[in-house]
């Protein structure tokens, strides 16, 4: 099985597990972009599933395991047979473990607490807009609110203790709805500051397609 088999499995699984509260994630960066978690999942607590199948290798495996250590609160390795031995030395024990075979899914090991998560990477999960509001809220914005959002990110790890903030941010991604139009609404607010007439355009283009279609003759 390839990983655009695995996906469709896993995700089937873990909606059968979790409850239609559950915000289930393909391909979110984390540790600004230093790596990039296939399935993200957000109930009540954040956990990351990292497929390997019998195609890949485990050449990112290390960095993956550094960024997600730093980010999730439970993490599992979605791995093919053939990986099964080299992946179960290198993750940390910790981690959960599942195995891909011809038939599906086969769970080896449960996944257990992440015991130090760093408060920056999980923070570096939020929008600016969704770090403002937070620091609205604690009446913690003065000062800071034209600063880069590395500052900001910044007072709010200093503000809150790891817990509360993990559950901040858990609760801000959550609340987004649909990841994908969220994204596109973001990337349409960066394009506006820097140009607004450029957005417009843009947007224009996207809800008139027949313009860029060629006439019949």
């Amino acid at each position: 099985m390839r990983d655009l088999d695995i996906r469709p499995v896993l995700k089937q699984y873990l909606q059968t597990h979790h409850d239609s509260t559950t915000l289930i994630l393909d391909e979110v960066e984390v540790c600004g972009g230093e790596a990039r978690a296939d399935i993200a999942v957000f109930n009540g607590r954040m956990a990351v599933y990292e497929i390997k199948s019998a195609h890949d290798n485990l050449n990112r495996l290390e960095s993956q395991i550094w960024a997600y250590n730093r980010v999730f609160q439970h993490a599992t390795l979605v791995a093919a047979s053939n990986h099964l031995v080299a992946a179960e030395n290198m993750i940390p024990k910790w981690w959960g473990l599942i195995e891909v075979a011809d038939f599906g899914l086969s769970p080896l090991r449960p996944s257990e607490t992440n015991p130090s998560i760093d408060p920056v990477s999980v923070a570096m999960l939020l929008w600016r807009r969704e770090l403002m509001s937070l620091l609205e809220d604690l009446n913690l914005d003065k000062g800071v609110r034209s600063k880069p959002i590395a500052c900001l990110i910044q007072r709010l790890c200093d503000s809150l203790p790891v817990d509360q903030l993990v559950e901040a941010v858990r609760t801000a991604v959550k609340s987004r709805g649909d990841w994908r139009a969220a994204a596109r609404r973001k990337q349409r607010d960066a394009q506006f500051q820097s140009s607004p007439n450029a957005a417009v355009t843009q947007t224009r283009r996207r809800r008139q397609p027949w313009r860029s279609a060629r006439r019949p003759s």
